[in-house]
């Protein structure tokens, strides 16, 4: 039988709070998922982060975050609102873990493309083409408060990607 157990596991400055979830599937397995849970951006607007991650008993904080973005997709004007993301991350825990981000999934008119990072370039990968992009470009992925035209969407045919995914690798 599967027991749920959720408690609070702490508080993250700047971010939300930290739920930590268990799940026991028996008295040898356990399985730990992590998940944040805050409101950004507008306060009219849904923007929950909520960032989950798969753990064992014998490893406090894996090798990798994803951060899922909820934007208000149908609103017209979505495009305007900035959700800004570091490209560097440091939890706030004992651990101090730190992570990179090294790729995001964006989304436009419901097409998805990856782009990941390497080095001082991002590689966009559409329908198995790449595209090198700059990294001062991949700021457009947060949104854009101006009615000027981000280069990055300006050079994808005036496609306004936005980030809908964040992943991080953990750095030593």
């Amino acid at each position: 039988m599967t027991r749920l157990i959720t408690d609070l596991a702490e508080q993250i400055p700047g971010i939300g709070q930290l739920f930590r979830i268990t799940y026991r599937d028996s008295a040898n397995e356990q399985t730990n998922c992590y998940s944040i849970h805050t409101r950004i951006g507008e306060p009219d607007l849904d923007h929950a982060i909520q960032y989950h991650l798969s753990t064992t008993r014998n490893t406090s904080w894996p090798q990798f975050l994803t951060f899922d973005i909820q934007r208000e997709w149908q609103n017209d004007s979505i495009h305007q609102v900035i959700f800004d993301f570091p490209k560097k991350l440091t939890l706030p825990t004992v651990e101090r873990q730190r992570y990179q981000l090294i790729a995001i999934v964006a989304y436009c008119n419901f097409h998805y493309v990856v782009f990941l990072q390497k080095s001082a370039y991002w590689i966009m990968i559409n329908d198995e083409v790449a595209y090198s992009v700059p990294s001062t470009d991949i700021n457009a992925l947060k949104g854009c408060s101006t009615a000027e035209m981000p280069p990055l969407w300006y050079k994808t045919l005036e496609h306004k990607w936005l980030a809908k995914m964040l992943i991080y690798r953990m750095v030593q």
